[in-house]
């Protein structure tokens, strides 16, 4: 490929992107050819997924955003994509929307809580195929406490954590309930509630820690035993909300993380400029007591 040349993710992108809908419906049809291959390229899941992102937000009407709902999560079926193709999909796919998320206007916000919904809970159910296959359970926990609801850092978009936070044991248990997956056996279900026993254990924002709290709670009624994770969930600890950090947070998006970088390093700098006119001065005072003329013993 030639540095004037552009690449078939970016093709793609801006065909789904495009105004006319017969243009962007295309667009698909060549996506899912790139997306179902084997070894499909990461840079050109990228721009795909920016070309998805702005196909759905011209979809308008219900049935129309519906079809296009459906037609971004139709290949996340066992036997049309591989695992780890899968997972690479997802992950892509919740990195853009993350990106994107404090940019969506209120008249657009609800159809893209809708797509959010609607691809976990696919993924879920993908999961489900594989009887509840602990490996793609933890490296999917793995992925969330990193990247979406993450324990030491703040999140990009912390609306779009709450969102995910509020609402992912529902999905799951919807995946049981609603697309009728098996019941998960022991030890799937130790490790589907070890998102929310972690989070509630060393996570640091309060908000996402009460969304958590609160699924807690819900998980130990009647609604939730499709799933049945309460008797998992009942005891585990709860950090104290006087450990939550207390820098506040600024925003939503990375106006937000970019202003708690700069209050975090302001403060390495004072406590380096502090530690090094410390040194400075014990340096100075040696000095003094060095040239002090020493007392000679008779």
């Amino acid at each position: 490929m030639t540095n004037n040349s552009i690449s078939i993710g970016k093709v793609i992108a801006q065909k789904l992107s495009n105004e006319e809908p017969s243009i962007r419906d295309a667009g698909w049809k060549e996506a899912k050819e790139i997306l179902m291959k084997k070894d499909p390229n990461e840079e050109d899941i990228k721009d795909i997924w920016i070309g998805i992102y702005f196909w759905y937000w011209h979809s308008d009407g219900r049935d129309y955003q519906e079809k296009v709902r459906k037609e971004i999560t139709s290949i996340m079926n066992k036997g049309e994509i591989e695992k780890q193709q899968c997972i690479s999909f997802v992950k892509i796919g919740m990195e853009t929307l993350e990106r994107y998320w404090d940019e969506i206007d209120y008249v657009r916000i609800k159809k893209y809580e809708m797509l959010l919904c609607q691809m976990i809970q696919k993924y879920l159910y993908f999961i489900s195929q594989y009887g509840w296959n602990i490996e793609m359970i933890k490296e999917w926990n793995d992925y969330l406490l990193e990247h979406v609801v993450p324990l030491q850092n703040n999140p990009i978009s912390l609306a779009f954590s709450t969102k995910v936070a509020d609402y992912y044991y529902d999905y799951l248990n919807d995946v049981i309930y609603i697309d009728e997956a098996p019941e998960p056996n022991e030890e799937a279900k130790n490790e589907l509630a070890r998102l929310l026993i972690k989070y509630l254990k060393n996570g640091k924002i309060q908000s996402l820690h009460k969304s958590f709290e609160e699924a807690r709670e819900r998980l130990q009624t009647e609604l939730y035993h499709y799933i049945n994770l309460g008797d998992i969930v009942k005891n585990c600890r709860v950090r104290l909300v006087k450990e939550f950090n207390k820098i506040p947070l600024l925003g939503c998006g990375m106006e937000k993380v970019e202003k708690l970088r700069a209050i975090k390093q302001e403060k390495r700098d004072k406590k380096k400029k502090d530690k090094e006119r410390k040194e400075k001065m014990n340096k100075k005072r040696k000095q003094k007591e060095e040239k002090k003329p020493k007392k000679v013993l008779n």
